[in-house]
């Protein structure tokens, strides 16, 4: 299991010249170093460890270079750059190459990071295996003193969520995949229930973000395997009327359901693994790989 990312690697007195005064951490526009972009998929990151990914993109598209070297950084205002660690992170696969068609999202890049301080953040990011300095993308990221959605050691908020015995099926659920198996129960149940759960926020019909990847198929793939052992829901994050038109607000951007509210969620899609006890133990915002959820279901249900 690829997970975790050594982030105090070297001592905090390491300050790098290769992002003094040009911008460190700031997208790259150079046509010689910008041929990569770099999409920071973790957008809710916190002082301690934290799950972070991001998506590499060339021109326009996501792609997938077998590893990245990713150097991580403080970026103190007012003082120079300090190298916080930096390693080789392989590509993984999301798990669900059938349900992704040429162009879009197939995998991630990600880590569970241990941060030690809020404020700005920057990575600088080269593909393959080795520190490229010509050719390293920064991006500037920002970890705030506590995450919004909940996070591990969190309880599970118990809410009561429409099922199918209570809502029109396409109020509940869009997309292609119809199972009511992940309609059947509310979160407060869940919850309460003693077994594992896997909630997953996501809206296969009306993904806003541009790392969206095939979220709920994941969570789908997972559920044949541990059916008989763990809970799982889908939760839509906006509203929706019975027919399953998206209700917008005066904005015109999609209006939150109280649900995803209540989970105080910054965006979506996100997934959450729950233990038997209702505690979270394992939170993916954005695209995450199905060996990530597997491999936190193993521990939930041991």
């Amino acid at each position: 299991m690829r997970w975790f990312f050594s982030l105090l690697l070297f001592p905090l007195v390491a300050l790098l010249t290769s992002c003094g005064s040009d911008g460190a951490g700031e997208p790259t526009d150079d046509p010689a170093t910008g041929k990569y972009d770099v999409a920071v998929a973790s957008g809710d990151l916190a002082v301690g460890p934290q799950r972070m990914s991001f998506v590499l993109i060339k021109d326009g598209s996501p792609v997938a270079e077998p590893v990245v070297y990713v150097r991580f950084f403080r970026l103190p205002q007012g003082a120079s750059p300090e190298l916080a660690g930096e390693s080789a992170i392989p590509f993984s696969p999301l798990g669900a190459e059938d349900e992704v068609h040429d162009g879009e999202l197939s995998g991630v890049y990600y880590a569970n990071v241990p941060f030690d301080v809020a404020g700005t953040w920057g990575i600088g990011v080269s593909v393959g295996p080795k520190y490229d300095e010509a050719g390293e993308v920064r991006v500037q990221f920002e970890v705030k003193e506590k995450t919004q959605a909940p996070k591990p050691g969190d309880k599970g908020i118990a809410v009561k969520n429409p099922t199918a015995d209570n809502a029109p099926f396409d109020q509940i659920h869009t997309g292609s995949i119809k199972d009511d198996g992940f309609h059947t129960m509310t979160i407060a149940e869940a919850v309460s229930s003693g077994r594992p759960s896997v909630i997953a926020f996501a809206t296969p019909s009306f993904c806003r973000t541009a790392t969206c990847g095939p979220s709920l198929q994941i969570v789908v793939r997972a559920s044949a395997r541990y059916v008989d052992q763990v809970n799982f829901l889908h939760i839509e994050p906006y509203e929706l009327t019975p027919a399953g038109d998206l209700i917008t607000r005066e904005d015109g951007f999609p209006k939150l359901g109280p649900i995803a509210e209540s989970w105080k969620l910054p965006s979506e899609p996100w997934v959450f693994v729950l233990d038997k006890q209702g505690t979270v133990v394992a939170r993916y915002e954005g695209p995450y790989a199905i060996e990530e959820l597997i491999y936190a279901l193993d521990q939930v249900t041991k």
